[in-house]
């Protein structure tokens, strides 16, 4: 059904781009072309909870847009976007828009559809999640009155628009850049070779997933698979490889010569590289790909992980961790896990006890296996310190970051706390004055759920720190 649906909108879109060329259509006139069509989310209604967004591959086009999940919306929650592949289009030169597509809490009655804010305040807060993505992803964002302009007819409202648009023409001369700490690659050909609809895997692996990493307080970057044979590909400290269950051999070659090196941690789960080229199973084929030896049986089960081995840093501080492994508690077949006496095991599958997650070190790179299908932003977070990256927050808040600006979405009211990766002095953007010198480290108190801060850091060398005391400001 995808090879058949997918391949055919993929296609589709693609025709088009080359049909403008084709026609002598003005560059202008064939990004207008590739800018309206790109739709990213609609794929998402008939595939797995994720784009068709091999739009960001496409010679001719520059923009694609997508709103964001109507299901994450809400106060506290991520947000995030149907097409969320911001790494792989900027890698191809293209420029994503953000369409903030939220209800305010002038909508009257709340749309059964989509989350309608509570009041005021909620409204702010959510549009400063949007634009503290678009910030610090450097996307574009445009504001989307589906549910009518009257939604929007507020003072300050309308004032909170204005100083975005004024911060954002600021932004621009200095839009900082992304920390290549941890990369995130997620395949659609291996929908090819799956079972239509987002199942007991695909859905935890893939939209879940995202959901999860966002409170972690360490910024990733998504992309294509295929990106990771792209020679402009940044090196990155951590790569987590979602579902590679099936790759060709050249793709194979690919990722081996990226994360083989640098002492960089890769991270996989449930049956990397467990389908060959020729369409053949191989357990072999998950060994030579993950460096780990993994077995597999026929059997139906509700999959789990309890995490062990907590002298381990990937595991420290999860005493007494279960781990749902598959969506809802769906049974899974077949069951994967780890038969390997040269790697350690760090958590044990439930029901079994079978080797469910497994670390191999080797002399240039390392290598985490998962046989379930599912994470916490805690145990990510243990991972990326793993891998040497930079942990922003710990508070499982929504987080994200570039080099230039942070924004922190509330999802638990109480003290709070970014850790900087170096010395700022920070300007709290909608108070527009500094709220310290020279700072490692911001930390404030979170009234409510669903305010967002965001914040500009400007490099300093190292002195004493100055701290806004009075420092409340919220959006």
């Amino acid at each position: 059904m995808y090879s058949h649906f997918g391949k055919t909108i993929l296609s589709l879109l693609l025709s088009i781009c080359t049909l403008a060329a084709t026609l002598g259509l003005s560059r202008a006139s064939a990004e207008t072309v590739a800018r309206i069509l790109p739709y990213n989310g609609v794929p998402t209604l008939f595939i797995n909870g994720e784009p068709t967004p091999h739009m960001a591959l496409a010679p001719i086009g520059n923009f694609l847009c997508s709103p964001s999940q109507y299901e994450a919306q809400a106060a506290g929650e991520p947000g995030l976007f149907q097409s969320g592949y911001f790494g792989s289009y900027r890698l191809h030169n293209k420029i994503f828009w953000q369409e903030a597509d939220i209800r305010t809490h002038l909508v009257d009655p709340p749309d059964s559809f989509a989350y309608t804010a509570d009041d005021l305040r909620e409204t702010l807060g959510l549009m400063g999640r949007e634009f503290g993505n678009a910030l610090a992803e450097m996307n574009g964002l445009w504001w989307f009155t589906l549910a009518g302009d009257h939604t929007f007819r507020d003072k300050e409202i309308m004032d909170r628009v204005a100083r975005f648009s004024n911060e954002a023409s600021e932004a621009v001369k200095h839009r900082g850049s992304r920390r290549t700490d941890a990369a995130v690659f997620h395949s659609e050909d291996a929908y090819c070779r799956m079972k239509w609809g987002p199942g007991a895997i695909t859905y935890p692996l893939v939209t879940d997933m995202r959901r999860k990493l966002s409170r972690a307080g360490v910024p990733v970057d998504y992309y294509l698979l295929s990106d990771i044979a792209d020679a402009n590909l940044p090196d990155y400290k951590l790569y987590v490889f979602l579902n590679p269950f099936y790759l060709t051999d050249e793709l194979r070659e690919a990722i081996a010569r990226k994360v083989r090196r640098n002492n960089a941690v890769a991270v996989w789960f449930y049956a990397p590289g467990f389908i060959r080229e020729d369409g053949s199973f191989s357990e072999e084929g998950i060994e030579s790909l993950t460096g780990i030896r993994v077995r597999h049986v026929r059997r139906k089960v509700k999959l789990g992980l309890d995490v062990a081995n907590l002298d381990h840093p990937i595991t420290a501080g999860l005493q007494g961790k279960h781990i749902e492994g598959s969506w809802k508690n769906h049974p899974v077949d077949p069951v994967f896990f780890a038969d390997d006496p040269s790697a350690t095991v760090l958590g044990r599958l439930t029901p079994g006890g079978d080797a469910g997650l497994a670390v191999r070190e080797f002399d240039d790179w390392r290598s985490v296996y998962f046989a379930s299908a599912s994470m916490t932003p805690a145990l990510f977070r243990n991972l990326a310190r793993y891998a040497g990256c930079h942990v922003y927050s710990t508070t499982d808040d929504v987080f994200n970051a570039n080099s230039r600006y942070v924004m922190m979405h509330i999802s638990t009211a109480g003290p709070k706390e970014i850790v900087l990766p170096g010395t700022y002095d920070v300007r709290d953007i909608f108070a527009d004055r500094l709220i310290g010198r020279g700072l490692t480290r911001i930390n404030f108190d979170a009234a409510r759920v669903g305010d967002t801060h965001i914040f500009e850091l400007i490099p300093n060398s190292p002195k004493e720190s100055i701290v806004d005391s009075n420092h409340t400001n919220r959006l």
